[in-house]
């Protein structure tokens, strides 16, 4: 399990995989810098989950929902960003651990709502006054 530091923000981001037609490519990078930049995923806005800036989020959510025409853009909870060659990137693999950990902690909550939804078990809860054990 992993322990998040408290000191570290969480941040509510749109990615994009970086591409150097989409994005745009300095003359003076190298063929080397473009190709490892290819690999990596660019933070295209962001908002800092702790500050709860409710209209920040609403912006996030518009610009995921209506995308510009070509872009291929993913919604990620990611605690860490940093800048490379003056561009903002975000490190795919915490936010990929972050999103599975509330990935699955949404799924728990669905099995659970749908079990205690199931009318075999709202009788017996009636009758016993608790829910059967699986």
């Amino acid at each position: 399990m992993t322990i998040l530091p408290i000191n570290k923000p969480l941040y509510l981001a749109i990615v994009e995989k970086w591409d150097p037609e989409k994005h745009g490519a300095l003359l003076t990078e190298t063929n080397d810098v473009i190709k490892y930049m290819k690999t990596k995923y660019l933070c295209i806005a962001q908002t800092n989950l702790n500050n709860r800036d409710f209209e920040e989020i609403d912006e996030l959510f518009e610009l995921y929902k209506n995308p510009p025409p070509d872009r291929n853009l993913k919604l990620v909870i990611t605690n860490n960003t940093y800048n490379y060659n003056e561009r903002l990137f975000t490190s795919m693999n915490m936010a990929y651990n972050l999103n599975n950990k509330l990935n699955m902690f949404s799924k728990k909550v669905k099995q659970l709502n749908n079990f205690r939804i199931c009318s075999k078990n709202l009788r017996h809860r009636e009758m016993f006054g608790k829910y059967p054990k699986n």
